[in-house]
């Protein structure tokens, strides 16, 4: 008989939730799903964060009793997430790690056991995550598989195991967007249950075993009216429609099953190693279609940067060996949930805004403040800057907003500057392209790039020589500033954008043009993901671009999640390291590349913000401070 499994989410901290309708989804979703379970045969998988436990504890203690009851009767099996909804490619593995263990201890309390199932979060995944789910004790991950069968050459639906560079591994069950998203057009009345019957009763055998349903309970039986296109409820009992959807599926000799029974159906199960996922071009796979990336918890809402900068500053000041209260933990990990960083509602927002300033002021000392040096700035009166000495080249032009012609560190391959006009002969590529450079694309600024004349000045001091330029956009004055090291092989770029509205749209800085990629052997990417682990990102075949527009409201696509402020770029044995406070800024960098005729133009760059649908205006952009560092 054909198999089929059914994961509902259970998320009552989701985004567009006011804290007066908790008990209303607890009725209208939560307990007719559990009802629905528990007067069938259906066999469904529950994914349910901590705190939704906790609040159902509160509102209707005894639904957690009938979920027990389930799960004696075989009728339940629990899928684990942690105490919050996190996106972990963007929170402390400190975070992460309390997460996990919050949620470890209400489930013991509430079920009396800890599932070995995890569900990746927004379907967010990377290879690092393996090693720290299996060191927590957990076997096996939900993840979505349309993106990453991409990469796999994939088509059938059974699980596959995964394994790290270190040695860990994971099963991989998996959630599909498509059936999930089907799932829901037939409860919300787009298609027909005679159109659903007709789809079930035709699958083939790359849809076995079928993941029925793999997402939010909420969206059954009540509706935030936070978009105009969702469906309207008209006074239906959803859960009735999904009991009859059940039956169609029973109808069609389609068995409901556990999650851990598909695993034990499957003996040989392919392995998969890290290596084949692991591309620049997909640093993180998740749900749905690429407008729904990393962006939007990261980038956008109403000032993701901000919340995330600060956040991780309070993370940094806090000794986690020391004793911190219960309810200070839990509100610790709540600064980081996803929910917070998209459609939250407003009463939500400005609670959170009042939690975290509440412990910054418990935890953060001021922060110093970098008086500025008095330093003597001469004006720069030529079209050419060069500075050599025993680390490094470096050439800017100042008719180009001291773009960098040539960043070039002693005994290292690896080049960073310009790629003169006509070094592509295509006529789509014909034009100079610079280092160094800043990009904004906004409603208050239609597109501007400071490659033009500014006000550049220098200033030599014993330590290093600094160059300045300055450019003023529609009354707002940037800065930028490079720090070239007498010392030591290092070139720092300081960027001031603080008096700039963030609007709708994109601010990039610092782009990194590798003059001579060409030329190098085994190029790649690294980040590490905390002291002990570094995620390896190869180059794919394929063009890219992490910074290519969706559409008009969607700026971006992804980019590399180097959440503790550093990456490197290889080759051979040689590496350049790129930093950044992310204490300071908690910017990402984005990467792009296009192969033109024999010929690649590779690229990196950081973004400072993006838009989306979730993306409100308000607050100012951060300021910036990159290092490039040759390294051995």
């Amino acid at each position: 008989m054909k198999k089929a499994y059914s994961i509902f989410h259970l998320n009552i901290s989701f985004s567009s939730l006011a804290e007066d309708q908790k008990e209303i989804v607890i009725k209208n979703c939560y307990e007719p799903l559990i009802d629905m379970i528990a007067k069938n045969d259906y066999k469904v998988s529950i994914e349910i964060t901590g705190y939704t436990v906790e609040q159902i504890q509160i509102f209707n203690p005894n639904l957690i009793k009938k979920i027990n009851e389930c799960i004696k009767c075989e009728k339940i099996e629990l899928v684990f997430s942690g105490f919050e909804q996190l996106i972990y490619q963007l929170t402390p593995k400190k975070i992460i790690d309390l997460n996990i263990k919050l949620g470890k201890d209400i489930f013991k309390k509430s079920f009396g056991f800890i599932p070995k199932i995890f569900w990746a979060n927004e379907q967010c995944f990377t290879s690092d995550m393996i090693k720290t789910l299996s060191e927590a004790g957990f076997e096996s991950i939900i993840i979505e598989k349309e993106n990453l069968k991409k990469k796999l050459d994939m088509e059938s639906n059974e699980p596959i195991v995964i394994e790290d560079h270190n040695g860990h591994s994971l099963n991989v069950v998996w959630n599909s967007s498509y059936y999930f998203q089907l799932f829901q057009r037939i409860i919300h009345g787009e298609y027909s249950l005679d159109k659903a019957n007709n789809i079930y009763s035709n699958l083939g055998s790359e849809d076995l075993p079928l993941c029925l349903y793999g997402s939010d309970a909420e969206v059954f039986n009540y509706r935030p009216k936070r978009f105009h296109e969702e469906a309207d409820l008209n006074d239906k009992n959803e859960w009735v429609k999904i009991e009859q959807l059940y039956k169609i599926i029973e109808n069609n000799d389609i068995q409901t099953c556990f999650i851990t029974e598909i695993l034990k159906l499957v003996k040989k199960k392919r392995i998969v190693s890290s290596s084949e996922i692991d591309f620049l071009d997909s640093p993180v796979y998740v749900k749905k279609q690429k407008k729904y990336n990393l962006s939007r918890w990261a980038l956008t809402g109403r000032n993701d940067i901000d919340i995330n900068t600060r956040a991780n500053r309070l993370v940094g000041n806090i000794d986690f060996d020391s004793e911190i209260n219960y309810e200070s933990k839990k509100n610790l990990v709540a600064l980081f949930s996803s929910d917070i960083r998209t459609h939250i509602e407003e009463k939500r927002w400005n609670n959170f805004i009042d939690k975290l300033l509440e412990l910054e002021q418990k935890f953060v000392t001021e922060i110093p403040c970098n008086k500025e040096e008095n330093l003597n700035f001469k004006k720069i009166n030529k079209d050419y800057f060069e500075f050599i000495n025993q680390n490094y080249i470096f050439q800017a032009e100042p008719r180009k907003g001291l773009a960098i012609k040539k960043l070039e560190f002693k005994n290292n391959p690896i080049k960073i500057g310009k790629l003169e006009f006509g070094h592509f002969k295509d006529i789509d590529y014909l034009a100079d392209y610079y280092s160094g450079n800043y990009l904004i694309e906004t409603n208050e600024i239609p597109r501007y790039s400071d490659l033009s004349s500014s006000s550049c000045e220098v200033s030599d001091t014993d330590k290093c020589l600094r160059l300045k330029s300055e450019t003023t956009l529609i009354n707002h004055q940037i800065v930028k500033q490079y720090l070239l090291s007498k010392s030591s092989p290092e070139l720092t770029i300081n960027y001031d954008f603080s008096n700039l509205p963030r609007q709708h749209g994109f601010i990039r800085a610092c782009y990194l043009t590798f003059s001579n990629f060409d030329d190098l052997d085994n190029f790649f990417i690294s980040y590490p993901v905390d002291q002990n682990d570094t995620v390896k990102l190869a180059i794919p075949e394929l063009d890219f671009n992490h910074g290519m527009a969706i559409s008009k409201k969607i700026s971006s696509r992804t980019f590399v999640p180097a959440k503790l402020g550093v990456f490197s770029v290889h080759s051979k044995n040689n590496s350049l390291e790129i930093s950044w406070d992310a204490c300071k800024a908690a910017i990402y960098p984005m990467a792009e590349l296009t192969r033109i005729g024999q010929k690649n133009l590779f690229r990196m760059f950081f973004s400072l913000g993006e838009s989306d649908e979730t993306f409100k205006i308000g607050g100012m952009y951060k300021n910036l401070e990159i290092k490039i560092r040759s390294e051995k």
